[in-house]
């Protein structure tokens, strides 16, 4: 096997992920994924889908995530929408130069 190829291997993987909060502290299911927050990562998809499994059944995480957990999704590593917009990150509240 090419390097190339074992590189490739090594960098693909499985995150699993919660929405962000919305305003009134409910899950925003339908926020980019690229602003959803990574719990954990995992080398397989069979990986991932059972850590969704334990941190859904509550046996990881805090109990302030109980809401969360029903939303949480196994996305792969490589997912396009989890590339970068192109456009810059803006921190509110803070001076800019």
């Amino acid at each position: 096997m090419k390097a190339t190829h074992a590189a490739a291997l090594v960098l693909f993987g499985w995150y699993l992920m919660i929405p962000p909060t919305g305003i009134n502290g409910l899950p925003n299911a339908h926020a980019p994924i690229v602003n959803w927050s990574i719990i954990d990562s995992f080398d397989t998809a069979q990986g991932c889908a059972q850590g969704q499994q334990n941190f859904n059944s509550g046996a990881r995480g805090a109990r302030k995530l109980m809401k969360l957990r029903p939303q949480s999704a196994c996305v792969a590593t490589d997912d396009h929408r989890l590339a970068p917009t192109g456009r810059p990150f803006v921190v509110y509240g803070t001076p800019s130069d």
